[in-house]
């Protein structure tokens, strides 16, 4: 009872206004030590987790999709399934009895926490992680919940902005799609010879889309999703990373608002590359108003001059990265999970979150990023200023700008 109690009160505890989807399943938390769960059964009392009150905001909300273990987990949803939001919870049929039990019990003391038990097991890479995430997308687009902004989380991530920053980021986005681009392998059938119904591209899922964007994607243009979809679950290559690029960047066939041209990007992307001599090549610095703060002996050692990329749903470096350098924890997975050494360079980040942290490797860093996050979520004179990224790329050219004329088209790297 102290673990869910020790969860509920830290839900509400954060006044976050989003919308959450998350998928919880074995992959993520085959490691769990199950020793550590010293309850036979969960007994819950939702009137005793039900009597804190919490402030209504009027701030745009988002929309989260997560696949989490448990440790992890009710210290994520602490700061993502609060209140004053929504969260549609996908628990697969490998999913331990116990965490079954515990996210089906925390439901019951909720009304804004929906859980769905899929018959299917998800897997790393595999069609289900596409077929749920959309699913949570499709369901969120229904709600009458006033969200604004739809946001991916994946499994490790930890928020590096408070809900203050990320309101006034959504803002700065103006109602724009923000996500990566990148050039798949070629591919125009799937496995049973069908050509694409779109021009497929690949990106981080890590995705920022307006509700509008959504709300056209489910429901007037659900019938070219859904093709796309189909398309993408008897397709050879991993499809879960296809979907929100294709769908968002084929503006001339899909008008989506918000969305993109993306052919147009990854040809201004190629030319700057071929500009640049692959061993100089570094991500652009911005001018990003963070400051350097001191609390209770807690320094956020922070840089106005940051290296900036184009998307911002997660900062990530890969093996073979430009900035793989800069990992100073372990590689796994050809991903870095950061470690203490990380803390500075991640808290100089424009991004909303941080892609890995592993709570059982130098939990330390973990523990600092949260505990600075809450210290801002809290401070009421917060003085962080958005304003630059309203000339973000995809913001500039959704207003008319053309791409040869972009304040930073460096960014597109």
């Amino acid at each position: 009872m102290g673990r869910l109690h020790r969860l509920a009160k830290l839900l509400l505890s954060t006044a976050f206004l989003l919308v959450a989807c998350v998928i919880c399943h074995l992959i993520l938390i085959a490691s769990w030590n199950q020793s550590t769960f010293l309850l036979d059964r969960i007994s819950i009392d939702c009137d005793a987790i039900n009597g804190v009150n919490i402030s209504e905001l009027d701030n745009p909300t988002l929309a989260k999709w997560a696949s989490w273990k448990y440790d992890h987990a009710d210290r994520e949803m602490a700061i993502y399934a609060t209140s004053p939001g929504e969260a549609s919870t996908v628990v697969d049929r490998d999913s331990h009895a116990l965490f079954n039990e515990t996210i089906h019990g925390l439901s019951s003391c909720f009304d804004n926490i929906h859980v769905v038990t899929s018959n299917r097991s998800i897997g790393w890479g595999g069609h289900e992680i596409l077929t749920s995430m959309y699913g949570c997308a499709e369901y969120l687009a229904k709600q009458e919940h006033p969200w604004k902004y739809y946001q991916y989380l994946s499994g490790f991530d930890v928020p590096l902005k408070t809900n203050l920053e990320m309101v006034r980021i959504f803002r700065a986005l103006n109602q724009t799609v923000n996500v990566e681009v990148v050039e798949p392998p070629h591919q125009t059938r799937n496995s049973r010879g069908e050509l694409t119904p779109l021009r497929i591209y690949k990106a981080s899922m890590s995705a920022l889309v307006p509700r509008a964007a959504m709300n056209a994607v489910t429901k007037e243009h659900s019938a070219i999703t859904t093709a796309v979809i189909r398309w993408l679950n008897v397709s050879p290559i991993a499809s879960d990373e296809l979907l929100w690029p294709t769908i968002f960047g084929n503006m001339r066939r899909l008008p989506i608002p918000g969305g993109f041209d993306a052919r147009l990007i990854l040809r201004k992307k190629s030319k700057r590359q071929s500009e640049t001599n692959l061993k100089q090549r570094k991500y652009p610095r911005m001018n990003i108003n963070v400051k350097i703060t001191k609390s209770n002996g807690i320094i956020a050692a922070t840089s106005r001059d940051v290296p900036v990329r184009y998307w911002l749903g997660r900062f990530q470096i890969w093996r073979n990265d430009k900035d793989e350098e800069l990992c100073h924890g372990k590689m796994t997975h050809s991903s870095c999970v950061y470690g203490v050494g990380d803390v500075p360079n991640l808290l100089k980040r424009p991004e909303l979150v941080a892609h890995k942290l592993y709570i059982d490797y130098q939990p330390a860093a973990f523990f600092c990023l949260l505990k600075e996050h809450q210290r801002r979520s809290m401070d009421a004179h917060n003085k962080f200023n958005a304003s630059v990224f309203s000339s973000m790329p995809f913001v500039e050219l959704a207003r008319g700008v053309d791409i040869e004329h972009l304040s930073h088209p460096e960014l597109l790297y």
